[in-house]
């Protein structure tokens, strides 16, 4: 039924407008067959008049949903659930410096529970606003592992660190030891 409406210009056009990544922009030769493209595609296009005798439409590209992948221009590559063309929910997401992170997003925030695997250290533990924040196990490949309170990134307060079968009580503030006992 729509494809009766459609000259073969049109309906390819149409087709173009579905496939395509980006944004489409269609240049129209009157403002009737603009009209009629945007009835004919039934999709939300917006007009936007650049010159009198030639409006411009711009379909506007959906927000990715459910399970997806997304690559940005620097090489990060992200694959997970989306909401809103957002990384959101259950995700892994990859940096070119070999830098990746697999746990919980909201909007687009690495934020919740979730590893990241740095170039040298492994965190598994909550995270808030992309950073190691909260609860969390902080392993370097020298074979040290704190256990306790992470801000910004960094062990902040009370927790626990094992060194060569040895296990210590230690306090820190912004990433500096301020104290260390052995536990027996």
């Amino acid at each position: 039924m729509m494809g009766a409406l459609m000259t073969g210009a049109l309906r390819n056009a149409c087709l173009i407008a579905l496939l395509q990544e980006s944004h489409l922009k269609y240049w129209s030769i009157t403002l009737t067959s603009a009209v009629r493209f945007l009835r004919c595609t039934r999709i939300s296009l917006q007009l936007i008049e650049k010159k009198k005798d030639a409006p411009q439409a711009v379909l506007p590209r959906e927000p990715q949903q459910g399970l997806g992948y997304q690559v940005g221009s620097d090489g990060t590559r992200y694959e997970g659930q989306f909401k809103g063309g957002r990384p959101h929910g259950y995700g892994r997401i990859f940096w070119p410096t070999g830098v990746r992170y697999e746990g919980e997003f909201v909007d687009g925030l690495i934020q919740g529970i979730g590893v990241g695997f740095g170039v040298r250290n492994t965190y598994r533990g909550e995270w808030r606003n992309n950073k190691p924040n909260g609860k969390g196990i902080l392993e370097t490949p020298d074979g040290i592992k704190y256990e306790g309170h992470v801000k910004d990134g960094l062990p902040h307060g009370i927790g626990r660190e094992a060194i060569e079968n040895q296990e210590y009580e230690v306090t820190y503030i912004k990433g500096q030891k301020i104290a260390s006992r052995a536990v027996k």
